[in-house]
């Protein structure tokens, strides 16, 4: 028998860094902690119903300000499906008028209290709004990488011994092999990989006698990074870094860096492609994989047009729900103009570029490009 759904609301009351919990007075959960709210009644918005539930349990009115997540969870009796929003007060003093007792909490150290089950995963959903975007994507490609995510498999011995002797591919893009000319000769090169973990290039380069680092900012792209080499018998320089940040390198230290799809994770592209003209010598050459922005706008089943551009979770609340469902990390489409206006602002010729494919799915089969590869020069 299907149980029954009961739509509720809850408030995450939030003052400087602290929120307000309440504690059930009630019941088979008595004693136990939650976020006050209550029934959406019928008719009712729930910002609506979370206003009129604060002022019915705490005789205070609140500025429902963000949603936050929407918590499923079923209890032995119903299922419970909670909306959940950050609020301020805007007047009263949380007078408590149900509950037996409350405190603030600070955000940093919420699990100090007994929080009813569905209530904990409000918990989990406040300690990961409090991540950078940055931390939330490693975490995810992490997760990625241990379900068997295809970019993040490593090279076998095999492939590496190909490579040695000149057979070899390499991929900015999901299935159009790199133009061996736009590397050139690889020995004695310095090349980076930026945002290249997972044991895939580097080894490749590694293997035609390129002096190679690697910055990623997922631990286990760059521990396939690590087990490849010391498979292998070479050496590679491993840095865990954020490419958002100003790399840690100097002017002017590479030959080559080598960029596969990426910056599709990060909010700004604008200041990589600026660091990425800095640490680059003079005639060095910039590889880089990217999103067209089309697998943004349309649906999962790639049929209709969906979303509004830019795409942008930080931004738009809709488009970060898709992410969280999806399970997809944080991600952001980018025009043209940031891609490849913003190699130009940052002083770089280009010197060629191809589109491709997403290599699956409806787009794919109408061979709609969907990815762009370029290759761009820092002037001598």
């Amino acid at each position: 028998m299907e149980k029954k759904t009961i739509k509720v609301v809850a408030a995450i009351i939030r003052k400087d860094s602290k929120v307000f919990a309440t504690q059930r007075g009630y019941g088979d959960y008595k004693d136990w902690w939650e976020f006050p709210g209550g029934k959406i009644e019928p008719g009712e918005t729930p910002e609506a119903a979370l206003a009129r539930e604060i002022k019915e349990e705490l005789d205070s009115e609140i500025a429902v300000e963000q949603y936050l997540t929407t918590v499923e969870h079923d209890y032995p009796e119903f299922h419970l499906s909670m909306d959940c929003y950050w609020c301020k007060v805007k007047s009263g003093k949380l007078t408590l008028l149900e509950h037996e007792a409350a405190k603030w909490l600070p955000l940093d150290n919420l699990r100090q209290v007994n929080w009813l089950p569905a209530d904990v995963k409000v918990v989990e959903a406040i300690e990961k709004s409090q991540q950078s975007y940055q931390d939330i994507n490693a975490e995810t490609i992490d997760r990625w990488i241990r379900e068997g995510w295809e970019w993040g498999k490593p090279i076998s011995h095999e492939c590496f011994d190909r490579a040695k002797n000149r057979d070899w591919d390499v991929l900015l893009t999901p299935t159009k092999p790199v133009p061996h000319e736009w590397l050139g000769e690889l020995k004695g090169k310095r090349i980076l990989g930026l945002a290249s973990g997972g044991g895939q290039q580097m080894p490749v380069f590694a293997a035609l006698g390129a002096i190679c680092t690697v910055l990623d900012y997922s631990p286990l792209q760059l521990e396939s990074e690590r087990m490849v080499a010391e498979r292998e018998v070479y050496d590679i320089r491993i840095i865990r870094g954020d490419m958002t940040k100003r790399l840690p390198f100097e002017d002017g230290e590479f030959d080559i860096i080598f960029h596969p799809v990426s910056n599709c994770y990060v909010e700004d592209v604008r200041p990589i492609w600026k660091e990425c003209f800095r640490v680059l010598k003079p005639g060095g050459r910039l590889l880089a994989g990217t999103d067209h922005y089309i697998n943004y706008i349309v649906d999962s089943e790639e049929k209709k047009i969906v979303n509004s551009l830019p795409f942008n979770p930080l931004r738009n609340l809709d488009q970060r729900r898709q992410l969280e469902e999806e399970d997809a990390g944080m991600q952001f489409s980018h025009s043209l103009e940031e891609q490849i206006g913003g190699q130009l602002e940052a002083g770089f010729r280009l010197l060629a570029l191809y589109e491709d494919t997403n290599g699956e799915g409806r787009l794919h089969e109408m061979n709609i490009p969907t990815f762009l590869a370029m290759l761009s020069q820092k002037p001598n």
